[in-house]
């Protein structure tokens, strides 16, 4: 078999629409991608594939060599490599995974700085090649120009993409088309889960990653595409914090103190804010000193972080005081210390289901350690609640914690300004201890 002078050694993978060989000329391999579709959208994807690739001169990203979007069928012409991450094993090695996560994204930086803004939107480990050690971003039949590509190739109800990897934004209205820089770091940060789990990344145990690594994936990977790295370089500064810090060349317990004591005296803007949170992660494994270093961090800061990085420190946090507080290390004290935690957090944001965990943490200590001035708190995060949504919500977790909740009732005789459904849980309370 021939395509032209290039002689088919043997074929080494197939897509949706698409054929790759090993093919040989003049005494070298190469790797050669066919279209084996014949529709009119399966050509038109191929060649801007073509375009796309062409348009991109970066050592991280699989170049053309060759190209005939005329023969039957078109093809173009690759370096041929050896293989790519999806074979590779890390064997847990956070420090070789992070060096190979570098290259990918400098790849994907040369995409999106390229001058049309180039979005991949099937970022994984078989779209990344191994040639003598370099990697190699490939595949990119499913990438857009962000700017030139205004004429839909496919209908917009379809979602293309690699399920498990895909970005929610994928499966809405618009599917693929919705696509910016947000979603190819979703899909880099599932990549970087499933290289260092050898798993399928459709779900996350943040047991099996480490917990520093653990947090620069789930930033990658929020819901909300605001609550993610804007762009590559934030997500190379945090890795490069967390491999500094696993070096030992930078240690986290004078980091976090000399950033805190810096941030004192010039102010701290968004990206400081989260770093100092991400070092913090770096303790969870530490309970006493994660729990310290939490009180040190200032109120103002946390109305710096999203609501993603927000979700993220109430869900450790309750981690570590259960912990904490399950093995005897806590005591009355600490109740107040939380719930001055968690209103700071409360006071931060408008977020639903951030603002409840809140509030129960702080009903559960306040009600566990029978703390008065917890208790005052705590009403006052309840006065917060405004919107007929977020009554409910707040309402739904008092009645599944009715006996905590009870204690602080009938030891607060008079909490003014509740929103009706609260109020109500309150009354029923009442009228029940009068019984």
């Amino acid at each position: 078999m021939k395509f032209e002078e290039y002689n088919v050694i043997d074929k080494i993978g197939e897509g949706g629409f698409g054929e790759v060989f090993a093919v040989e000329k003049d005494g070298n391999c190469y790797a050669l991608k066919t279209c084996t579709k014949t529709e009119e959208e399966y050509l038109k994807r191929f060649k801007r594939e073509i375009r796309l690739m062409e348009s991109v001169t970066h050592e991280n990203v699989i170049n053309i060599l060759d190209s005939n979007t005329a023969h039957t069928p078109p093809y173009f012409v690759m370096p041929l490599c050896q293989g790519s991450l999806h074979n590779k094993n890390y064997n847990k090695d956070v420090e070789s995974l992070i060096t190979d996560i570098h290259q990918i994204c400098n790849g994907l930086e040369a995409l999106h700085n390229n001058s049309q803004r180039i979005i991949h939107r099937d970022i994984k480990p078989n779209n990344v090649l191994v040639n003598h050690g370099v990697l190699k971003l490939s595949d990119l039949g499913l990438g857009k120009f962000e700017d030139r590509d205004s004429t839909p190739i496919t209908p917009s109800a379809i979602m293309m993409g690699t399920a498990g990897y895909a970005p929610p934004e994928f499966y809405q209205i618009g599917g693929t088309k919705n696509a910016t820089i947000s979603s190819d770091i979703f899909q880099l940060g599932k990549t970087i889960y499933s290289l260092f789990t050898n798993e399928y990344p459709a779900y996350f145990d943040k047991n099996k990653v480490p917990n520093g690594l653990f947090y620069i994936v789930r930033k990658c990977t929020n819901e909300n595409p605001d609550d993610r790295y804007q762009n590559i370089a934030e997500l190379r500064n945090a890795l490069i914090r967390h491999l500094e810090i696993l070096k030992g060349e930078n240690n986290p317990y004078i980091f976090f103190d000399n950033l805190i004591a810096e941030l004192h005296k010039k102010g701290a803007s968004k990206e400081d804010v989260y770093n100092l949170f991400n070092v913090l992660y770096e303790f969870k494994e530490d309970p006493d000193i994660f729990y310290s270093k939490a009180k040190a961090i200032p109120v103002k800061y946390f109305s710096h972080l999203n609501d993603g990085d927000l979700l993220t420190f109430v869900d450790v946090y309750n981690d570590i005081v259960i912990y904490l507080k399950d093995i005897g290390k806590l005591s009355w004290p600490d109740a107040e210390t939380i719930a001055d935690q968690m209103k700071k957090v409360c006071n931060s944001t408008k977020d639903i289901e951030i603002r409840t965990k809140a509030m129960r943490i702080t009903l559960f200590f306040a009600a566990s350690f029978n703390r008065y001035n917890a208790m005052e708190v705590f009403n006052s995060m309840l006065t917060s609640v405004k919107t007929e949504e977020e009554a409910i919500s707040v309402a739904s977790m008092l009645n599944d914690h009715l006996n905590e909740y009870e204690n602080i009732v009938l030891q607060q005789d008079r909490v003014d300004g509740l929103h009706p459904h609260i109020q109500g849980i309150r009354n029923n309370i009442i009228k029940s201890s009068k019984k």
